[in-house]
């Protein structure tokens, strides 16, 4: 299905473009999230009307991103968990105890925004975790999981 996008979408394309995606992706994730429309004449038009409205909205969204991730340089969190012999965790850590541990902090991030490459943490140690806020905006952060 073409689709013309109503945002940068990573991985896929920029404000404006029409792109080509599975009918899947665009009937229950692009099209109900008002990201894309269906590429016709008539939404051609109705998007050249809105391209203002649409540039600047996604400034907006880009520089909140920013102001969000200015809020992560140079961060490192300390988290404590109940430790087994050998350093192992009892459970582990995750995206959700990350953003709880940020929002303590006053800082709002979303569980899926953290990205973990290498899964979730299961020993006593320091890691580096990424934090994802905007397609464009991307900051990484010490994460310190000591014993209680």
């Amino acid at each position: 299905m073409k689709v013309l996008l109503l945002d940068r979408i990573a991985n896929l394309g920029d404000l404006g473009e029409e792109v080509s995606v599975k009918n899947g992706f665009a009937r229950n994730y692009l099209l109900p999230q008002k990201l894309a429309l269906r590429s016709t004449d008539e939404n051609r038009k109705r998007f050249e009307d809105m391209r203002e409205e649409l540039q600047r909205r996604v400034i907006e969204r880009l520089e909140g991103a920013e102001r969000r991730a200015a809020q992560l340089d140079d961060k490192t969190l300390t988290i404590l968990m109940r430790v087994a012999e050998g350093g192992r965790l009892y459970g582990s850590v995750g995206p959700v105890e990350i953003s709880t541990e940020l929002a303590k902090q006053g800082i709002e991030i979303h569980k899926s925004e953290v990205r973990m490459p290498h899964g979730v943490i299961r020993e006593v140690g320091e890691y580096e975790v990424q934090i994802h806020i905007h397609a464009e905006v991307m900051r990484t952060i010490t994460v310190f999981v000591q014993p209680e």
